[in-house]
């Protein structure tokens, strides 16, 4: 068997690359460690909760940005101090950045999720500068793996203990629970949510299960690869048998949940991880870490030709629909890129985007494209195309593998490790206790539990990888990032806020960036790198600042009408409601403040749950502003939910014909939606247009008939009825 090839690195290099480098993991492993939530206010109503949801909101979420922001910063600008920055690496990591800006500068959603995606690249460009350190490398995966072992030990609880007092919680409350939602109980998207609920699975803080299944998979494989090639090469028995055991509890945790969540997609990328540790930890070895690269680029193409290939077979193929809805989702990208293809739809404008690009028979209104290179191409236009060759050149790794410069090194690195992720631990803790409390004992015990699993599986993985050559190690981790490689292409890895930025770790841990032939560096070069970056995250800082200071007013305006359930309190009068919807609406039309969809969303909605005639026309009002100042998918929605509602109460016909007018742009933006043409109909009956309201009645019929790929998903009870209400009154008429 040949030898890999190995470059050695300078002494200096471990101290502030290994610190820079802990810190972005560790930030990535805050992101795995707490909730975050879009919209904390007005995800549900004010009036059906004790407060604000117990998450991190979008300002959050910026600052955690930002900090990633300058700490690849300052170690790209290191690196090129040193003349080992990769130059086209760093410009095509900046080329999508002023596309998010355009989107982001009139839209706060836009704004976030686009900076979560850019931020998260970065810390991928700088880890993978900065892995050129083996015990750097170590460190990165040491506590990628302890964070994904904490989420394990949380959905160990979730599936074990808190699942069932969830669905008894709901069983007591269900009614409320869906008028706080706004969902009648046999609607679609009702019975949908008790789908979902009804089924144990270990979501972690991530809340999706097959997102976290990815991230349990890759590491069950990261964890079981560094044990075996502990035990085969007997430095477990140097080291002691505590690090192995712990890392033999973590993998096999890790892929039990994944089996018990049942993610087919988790389950097959798991596979694929666990093929690519026989080729690393076999007699094709030394091919296999010349060309893991290629072999990472493969995984993507197959997994993406997966979902090409479902989409030619029959729809009834194999009983199965995740993949074919996969394919519906890559259609609609495909339109949206095709309508927009130098700018894209914005990083958070894929779902209003899919209701008018989706296919006839997709059941489904659906975030994004599960798919990270649509994603990015649907959201970002051209300019997205630059982070997939981002990924492409991080994995395509030229050079041969680190060794070791000093044994000072693995000592200084150790302690670093030790303690400043003994540090982050702590401020998780902290950041838990503070941002989902109170907390009853049950759950600070659970969160106790995870920090201490976190914290022995980090030593774990430090203890047994320091025995295995970097090489090894970084084939692993190359086992690892296939499986992170392979879901990303079926699921969400790559965009939720929460798992984004590990995924990039495990790819820069997969690959790396070897120096360029000319290693001649100049301070300036580093400095105006550390400068651009400081400039993009002061303007993020100021951005989470102006979000925060936003959310905090709205947060003061509603504050009286929480209740928390279980106390005996009356619910929120009008009057209440109304107060808080006047304060809430104080800037939106005279100062044309439109930026933040929540805020309008939770003013129109307060209005109307006041049940008062003059609270619907003040809703109107500004969901007309709304309109005139964003068409869109919302706004029309908004506009014609509230004119409805003002038509049926009043019974004038003069108020009929604005909502129908209203609906009919309201079905422009969203075609496929049969309860639109349901409403049409009813609004139609009322002017006693009947041949128009039978016509629509027809096409709400057809339409709900494309839904059948999802029986949830098309019309209840409560729909069917209102379906022969309009066509009785109508045949009533005609008599």
């Amino acid at each position: 068997m040949g030898r890999v090839k190995t470059t050695r690195v300078p002494v200096e290099d471990a101290g502030p690359g290994t610190v820079l480098a802990i810190l972005i993991a560790g930030l990535a492993a805050i992101r795995l460690m707490l909730p975050f939530a879009p919209d904390r206010l007005f995800d549900v109503d004010p009036g059906s909760v004790g407060g604000p949801l117990p998450a991190v909101g979008s300002a959050g979420s910026l600052l955690i940005d930002a900090l990633l922001i300058v700490c690849a910063g300052f170690a790209l600008g290191m690196e090129a101090r040193r003349g080992r920055a990769d130059r086209a690496l760093l410009a095509l990591l900046l080329l999508p950045l002023p596309v998010i800006a355009w989107h982001g500068w009139n839209d706060t959603l836009d704004a976030w999720r686009g900076i979560d995606w850019f931020a998260a690249v970065a810390a991928g460009v700088a880890l993978a500068h900065l892995v050129r350190v083996p015990s750097t490398r170590r460190a990165v995966l040491a506590i990628l793996l302890a964070a994904i072992a904490a989420n394990a030990v949380r959905g160990v609880h979730q599936v074990s203990i808190e699942h069932a007092d969830t669905v008894a919680f709901y069983e007591e409350n269900r009614d409320m629970v869906l008028a706080s939602r706004g969902w009648a109980p046999d609607s679609p998207a009702a019975l949908i949510y008790e789908r979902r609920l009804r089924q144990p699975e270990a979501t972690g803080w991530i809340g999706f299960s097959n997102v976290l299944s990815g991230l349990l998979a890759a590491g069950g494989v990261l964890a079981i690869g560094l044990l075996v090639e502990a035990r085969r090469s007997g430095a477990s028995d140097r080291r002691g048998a505590g690090g192995p055991v712990m890392l033999g509890f973590a993998g096999i945790a890790c892929l039990l949940l994944v089996g018990l969540n049942g993610s087919k997609g988790a389950i097959a990328a798991s596979g694929v991880g666990v093929f690519g540790l026989l080729l690393v930890l076999g007699p094709l070895r030394t091919g296999f870490l010349r060309r893991s690269g290629w072999w990472l680029v493969a995984v993507a193409f197959l997994a993406f030709s997966a979902i090409l290939l479902r989409g030619l077979l029959p729809e009834e193929f194999g009983g199965d629909r995740s993949l074919l809805f996969r394919w519906h989702y890559l259609q609609g990208a495909v339109s949206m890129f095709l309508a927009h293809p130098w700018i894209g739809v914005g990083p958070d404008g894929f779902q209003d985007a899919y209701l008018a690009a989706r296919p006839l028979r997709s059941p489904e209104a659906v975030a994004s494209a599960h798919s990270v290179f649509t994603d990015w191409i649907a959201a970002l236009g051209v300019t997205g195309v630059a982070w997939i060759l981002v990924a492409g050149r991080i994995v395509l790794r030229r050079g041969g593998d680190s060794s070791e410069a000093s044994a000072e090194v693995e000592d200084s690195s150790g302690s670093r490790l030790l303690i400043t992720g003994g540090l982050i631990l702590v401020v998780i803790l902290v950041l838990q206790f503070w941002i989902e409390g109170p907390l009853g004992s049950e759950a600070i015990a659970v969160r106790i539990a995870s920090i201490t699993a976190a914290g022995l599986v980090g030593i774990a993985v430090w203890s047994v990888s320091s025995t295995v050559p970097d090489s090894i190690v970084r084939g692993i981790a190359v086992a690892a990032a296939g499986v992170v490689v392979a879901q990303s292409q079926i699921e969400m890895l790559a965009w939720q806020p929460g798992s984004l930025v590990a995924c990039w770790g495990f790819l820069a841990c997969a690959g790396g960036v070897s120096p360029p032939r000319s290693s001649k560096g100049t301070g300036v070069e580093g400095g105006i790198i550390v400068v651009i970056f400081m400039i993009i995250a002061v303007l993020v800082g100021l951005a989470s600042l102006r979000d925060e200071v936003g959310i905090s007013q709205a947060r003061r305006s509603i504050a009286g009408l929480h209740r928390t359930p279980g106390l005996d309190l009356p619910p929120p009068s009008a009057g209440n409601r109304r107060d808080a919807a006047d304060s809430l609406a104080v800037d939106l039309i005279p100062g044309g403040d439109w930026t933040d969809p929540r805020r309008v969303r939770g003013v129109i909605n307060l209005y109307m749950s006041t049940g008062v005639g003059r609270d619907r026309r003040a809703a109107a009002k500004i969901a007309a502003a709304w309109c005139d100042a964003r068409p869109g998918v919302a706004s029309a929605s908004a506009q014609a939910s509230v004119l409805e509602a003002i038509a049926i109460a009043s019974a004038k016909q003069e108020d009929d014909r604005r909502a129908e007018a209203a609906i009919r742009t309201a079905i422009e933006w969203d075609p496929f939606d049969a309860g639109w043409r349901l409403r049409l109909a009813e609004r139609l009956a009322a002017l006693g247009r009947c041949r128009e309201a039978i016509a629509a009645i027809d096409d709400a019929v057809a339409l709900d008939a494309t839904q059948e790929l999802d029986p949830l998903a098309r019309f209840g009870e409560a729909q069917l009825r209102r379906v022969e209400a309009v066509r009785s009154a109508c045949e009533s008429s005609s008599r």
